[in-house]
């Protein structure tokens, strides 16, 4: 949190669980709160450790951080620990989260870089591979139309064109996108 970039560097995650203070002598309790011992010998909330913890939530990380830089989840304690189906959702919310998160800031440091690293030409290279990716994740099926492309590109006898043609939405830069990959695999 102490870089000037923390925005492009940092996701904060934070899971929330409700009730869980009218639950302190659960046994599995310690796993998610940190407890110590009085004087007496009663287990009780580690005060200090969760005043710094709330400190961290409430005030440090939202200062340094944008909200869409901040993920919170809320998940129930009960007597029998965690809400398996909250758990359940929360899991799938936290791995949809993460993924689109990292992969935005990934995307973002890849344009800055290219952006400030490179020349035009480097730059518009990069920008035909990134799209040439983003067709040939949405290509499926067509392997026949696939195969003699292929087969025709890989033909060193072969000097005449090849040309692709159809219908407006037809799929054919997604077709085009998928032979150059393949080809450059052989």
């Amino acid at each position: 949190l102490t870089t000037s970039d923390a925005n492009q560097r940092t996701l904060c995650f934070l899971r929330e669980i409700e009730n869980i203070h009218e639950h302190l002598f659960d046994s599995k309790i310690s796993k998610y709160i940190d407890m110590c011992h009085s004087k007496t010998g009663e287990l009780i909330i580690d005060s200090e450790a969760e005043n710094l913890l709330q400190n961290l939530k409430k005030s440090r990380i939202p200062s340094k951080l944008q909200s869409s830089n901040i993920f919170s989840y809320q998940v129930h304690w009960t007597s029998n620990g965690i809400n398996r189906h909250d758990h359940a959702t929360y899991i799938a919310q936290f791995n949809n989260d993460f993924y689109h998160a990292v992969k935005q800031q990934i995307d973002q440091c890849v344009k800055s870089r290219i952006l400030f690293d490179s020349d035009p030409l480097q730059h518009e290279i990069l920008e035909h591979a990134i799209q040439c990716k983003t067709y040939v994740n949405k290509f499926h099926g067509r392997i026949d139309i696939l195969n003699q492309f292929k087969e025709y590109v890989m033909n060193e006898n072969e000097n005449r064109f090849c040309i692709a043609y159809g219908d407006s939405g037809f799929g054919k830069t997604s077709l085009l996108a998928k032979i150059a990959i393949d080809v450059c695999i052989v």
